[in-house]
């Protein structure tokens, strides 16, 4: 609500009842395939002398998988 009041006040009445166009849609670079394998690797037990999988572990396991590439 506090954007289109935003948008009112900056662009007037018009713009506000005309949709703003949609950013082109970019290709999807995953699959459920990929996602069922991440999902499962996240849920699964971290590794030895860590709590829980961090971004840059779960990327690198995916790599040594062959699910991505380096």
């Amino acid at each position: 609500m506090e954007r289109l009041k935003q948008r009112f006040v900056e662009e007037g009445f018009k713009a506000c009842i005309d949709r703003k166009p949609y950013p082109e849609v970019k290709e999807i670079k995953t699959d459920g395939d990929f996602e069922a394998h991440l999902v499962a690797v996240s849920c699964s037990k971290a590794p030895e002398g860590y709590a829980r999988w961090s971004l840059r572990m779960l990327a690198d396991k995916m790599v040594e998988l062959t699910h991505i590439a380096a």
